[in-house]
């Protein structure tokens, strides 16, 4: 999936999760029969209307098919509650792995921003074996967004969810705390490298000062 623009004005994020170790991936979400499923939990970055789902597989043994569902949540437990969310679910063929773009049912249902929903994913059948991507938990800490995994019955995970979300006019928006990547390149450097310093060019449209940065 190429890279697409972020509609809407100058995104200022939050303070990022905590990061313990160098930045990876894993594939311990894996989906190798139908009671295996996983799970994204995040709020509605802006209102409109998601047209496709971006899932990326870190591995797939045995091509097959992935159903996506974005369902409502058990306000009790916060797992997902199996309601779907209008017509908002999808199959589609999974090859290989890598960013995979599944469309929803339509008419497609508007859904308010801030509000709370699962982004279910699961076997489209009984042939496929594959893995989901996910930020290792060694690496990454937060409490929100998270990822559940379902084997019998749903557990969360210290993992950070890769997915992205796209709306009925082609857009994106940036989802607090999930890592839209297929790969990480980690880079180390200290005092005693060629270039013993780092920095990140940041230009903003507007006049601001400063008053920190996270590091």
């Amino acid at each position: 999936m190429p890279l697409k623009s972020i509609k809407g004005g100058t995104w200022l994020p939050n303070r990022p999760p905590h990061l313990a170790a160098s930045l990876s991936l894993t594939n311990a979400l894996a989906l190798s029969n139908t009671n295996q499923k996983a799970a994204f939990v995040v709020q509605m970055p802006r209102t409109g209307k998601i047209a496709k789902v971006a899932i990326h597989f870190q591995q797939v043994i045995d091509p097959g098919f992935a159903t996506v569902r974005l369902e409502t949540l058990d306000t009790a437990n916060g797992f997902p509650s199996g309601t779907l969310i209008g017509n908002a679910t999808g199959t589609a063929g999974i090859l290989a792995s890598g960013w995979h773009l599944i469309s929803l049912g339509t008419p497609l249902t508007e859904m308010l921003q801030n509000a709370f929903f699962a982004v279910v994913v699961s076997q489209g059948g009984s042939d496929m074996i594959a893995t989901l991507s996910a930020v290792n938990a060694s690496c990454c800490a937060q409490e929100f967004p998270y990822t559940l995994y379902h084997a019998g019955s749903w557990s969360k995970l210290q993992h950070c969810p890769v997915f992205a979300l796209e709306y009925e006019d082609g857009s994106y928006e940036v989802v607090q705390g999930v890592w839209p990547i297929k790969a990480v390149a980690n880079s180390s450097y200290h005092s005693t490298s060629p270039a013993n310093q780092r920095a990140l060019r940041v230009k903003l449209p507007f006049p601001a000062q400063a008053v920190g940065a996270w590091v």
